[in-house]
């Protein structure tokens, strides 16, 4: 049997100065950290301790009338004040719920159909936190906003297809494009009515790629939006500026060749980030077998990391939260009726949960 080798990960952090152009305005690099992470694949291995970086609650939702279900399929969580605001539903099509911090229903807000005030193929959700509005991503007709009530407020259009986006300070929005469509691919701005303004980063100077299942832009506070770029940097937009807040290269080294070779760059997938916590995943571009996520706390600029592969001969004893959302500083993940069903210490833990019960929601918020 091939022994599994040791691989290394060089987080390059670049911290870079902002400047302006009406295309794009990534700087140049000014000063540079460097972090080497080893990792491991036998008993010595240390995984990251989930305790020291985040505080986690679990809300038990409730679970009674037709209505108050989610289905199997959580897309996207957010949190406003002591509600939850939970979109599900199958691929674009979706359904929003909202519970109060205790898991008690509130209310479901369903407006899918081809009327005034109802979406098609809801991709996203974000939260206005001023003016307390829902906003739903519809890739066929626009953004829209509903009060905390479900109440249709307005929408907007856009000109090009968008498989990404964000609310900007300003009320206008960022949107990402993974393909060239005219002068929108990549990531460009609209403003509160619509209206195109400018191209932040274009699809033919950067190369940004389509990865299925990839996240792009997150809240990383209320001024500041991060996107995650194909390769291998990190921006942040504020002020309707962009530029590059991380620059991150790796070196692995193959562990299944008996002449350990190195492998090309991996691509980054789940990415989120708030003011002192960044969360990535990496996989290989090679293969779909090997991933690593990393956390890196920004406060004392300490990185953790999770290796794990689907490949037949690595062990799948250790396990993280997959995260499906993150909003500022609160990341989130499920843990579904199934998985406590068929576990018996958390079957003894939650002895009313039933295999029609919601799932429930893991709260871990940032230290």
């Amino acid at each position: 049997m091939r022994r599994v080798l040791v691989h290394c990960l060089s987080l390059l952090v670049t911290v870079l100065i902002v400047s302006c152009s009406q295309k794009s305005s990534v700087s140049r690099v000014d000063s540079v950290v460097t972090i080497n992470i080893p990792v491991y694949y036998n008993d010595s291995v240390q995984f990251p301790s989930i305790s020291r970086m985040f505080e986690t609650d679990t809300v038990v939702l409730e679970t009674g009338a037709f209505e108050t279900l989610l289905g199997e399929n959580i897309k996207d969580i957010e949190i406003l004040d002591d509600t939850l605001i939970i979109l599900s539903g199958d691929f674009n099509k979706g359904v929003i719920h909202l519970f109060d911090i205790n898991g008690r229903f509130i209310r479901k807000i369903d407006k899918t159909g081809r009327g005034p005030g109802e979406y098609l193929n809801i991709r996203k959700i974000d939260i206005d936190p001023v003016k307390r509005h829902i906003i739903v991503f519809d890739n066929g007709v626009g953004i829209l906003r509903y009060t905390m009530d479900g109440v249709f407020v307005s929408k907007v259009r856009y000109e090009y297809n968008a498989l990404d986006f964000a609310l900007l300070p300003d009320g206008g929005y960022v949107l990402f494009t993974p393909f060239q469509q005219t002068q929108h691919g990549g990531l460009w701005m609209i403003d509160s009515e619509g209206n195109f303004k400018r191209t932040l980063i274009s699809y033919e100077d950067y190369d940004l790629g389509f990865i299925a299942g990839s996240s792009w832009l997150t809240h990383i506070n209320d001024s500041v939006i991060g996107f995650s770029g194909l390769k291998d940097k990190i921006y942040h937009i504020a002020n309707d500026t962009i530029y590059t807040a991380y620059q991150l290269i790796s070196e692995i080294i193959d562990p299944y060749e008996e002449e350990p070779g190195v492998l090309p760059p991996y691509d980054k997938l789940r990415y989120y980030e708030c003011d002192n916590l960044m969360m990535f995943d990496l996989q290989a571009r090679r293969d779909s077998y090997h991933y690593i996520r990393v956390f890196y706390e920004k406060n004392n600029g300490q990185a953790d990391f999770f290796f794990w592969s689907t490949h037949p001969t690595i062990p799948k004893d250790h396990l993280l939260p997959q995260f499906n959302g993150h909003y500022k500083g609160i990341y989130f993940d499920e843990l579904s009726p199934l998985s406590i069903m068929y576990d018996d210490e958390l079957k003894a833990k939650y002895p009313d949960i039933t295999e029609e019960s919601n799932p429930l929601i893991l709260l871990f918020r940032s230290k």
